[in-house]
């Protein structure tokens, strides 16, 4: 028999109006201001209006970006970075699919490592942990809230590539059904 091994997120929280706890797990991570990053369909579902409240109950600061798009460009990392950076905060919610879950596993890293993402491309490239991290996802079917990687378009070259590192696993991945529900 071959030996392997499996590596995934610490934490995974799961079930109907599992969302109203974010604020709980956030704070149990040290977490006080909170970037939000997210899609427009995701906002203008009135999802990003869920979470926020749930924030602001949980008097939790917080910034929503959520300018990110399908098959994210290598650009939406540093916009995302630069508005991140200009709100400081000191943990990262993933909120929607595939693409929103990526960018802030990279947004994460990119706060605490020095460069441009392209410097991480390929295999645990990266040097430091990132931010804390949770993920909302809002699809079923991705699986990037439990995955170490983030997929970037660049343009370019006309690829895709991979940055690949466990500093991008979540601290929490939050499955809460009722997220989906109309998508």
């Amino acid at each position: 028999m071959q030996v392997q091994s499996f590596n995934t997120v610490r934490r995974v929280i799961f079930g109907g109006g599992a969302l109203q706890g974010i604020g709980d797990e956030i704070k149990r991570l040290g977490g006080s201001r909170v970037l939000v990053v997210t899609d427009p369909g995701i906002k203008a579902a009135g999802i990003v209006d869920k979470i926020t409240a749930v924030l602001a109950q949980a008097e939790l600061p917080h910034h929503v970006f959520a300018d990110v798009e399908p098959d994210p460009r290598v650009e939406v990392v540093s916009q995302s970075v630069a508005v991140a950076k200009e709100f400081n905060p000191d943990i990262v919610v993933g909120l929607g699919g595939g693409s929103a879950l990526d960018i802030s596993k990279v947004t994460a890293v990119m706060l605490t490592n020095d460069g441009k993402v392209e410097d991480y491309f390929g295999m645990e490239m990266v040097p430091k942990p990132g931010l804390p991290l949770v993920l909302v996802p809002t699809t079923a079917g991705t699986g990037s809230e439990m995955t170490s990687i983030c997929v970037l378009s660049d343009t370019k070259n006309d690829v895709k590539k991979g940055v690949v590192s466990e500093h991008m696993y979540a601290r929490v991945a939050l499955l809460d059904p009722e997220l989906t529900v109309g998508l």
